[in-house]
């Protein structure tokens, strides 16, 4: 079933609006994933090239299928889908960046807590103080008790 002009597009069409109702997490839109998809089903047979003059379809659906994403994660691949390879690495890093920084706080402000809980049961203010924090809290103190 060989294909071409407007019996083609109306094709590629029906498989991207299919690919929309399946949703970002499962088909998410790409020339290639939709080439694989129509070489599949036997639609088209020859390069990645028979989808270039169809770009604007292609773009189409899939702001379509990004918008229906949401949360952080679909804002994330909306804003990814407009910048470039550079671009996504240098946000990359500075978000990596972002992390290790949390991480380091979440350890030093731990390490604080720790140190005040310790103080608090020593005084005998609180006898029982493991029944008004975290559990996260109450592990790190337990390990810190074991050291």
């Amino acid at each position: 079933m060989r294909l071409a002009g407007e019996a083609l597009n109306d094709v590629i069409e029906k498989e991207l609006r299919e690919m929309v109702r399946e949703g970002y997490s499962l088909s998410p839109i790409t020339n290639k994933s939709l080439f694989d998809r129509l070489k599949k089903k036997g639609i088209i047979s020859g390069s990645i090239s028979t989808l270039t003059s169809r770009k604007e379809i292609i773009e189409t659906y899939k702001k379509m299928q990004l918008h229906e994403v949401g949360g952080t994660f679909g804002k994330s691949a909306r804003s990814g889908a407009t910048q470039s390879r550079l671009e996504l690495i240098k946000t990359n890093a500075k978000l990596r960046e972002q992390v290790d920084e949390a991480r380091k706080q979440v350890a030093d402000n731990t390490e604080s807590l720790i140190n005040i809980i310790q103080q608090i049961k020593m005084t005998g203010i609180q006898k029982n103080i493991e029944r008004v924090i975290s559990p996260y809290l109450i592990r790190e103190l337990h390990k810190r008790g074991k050291n």
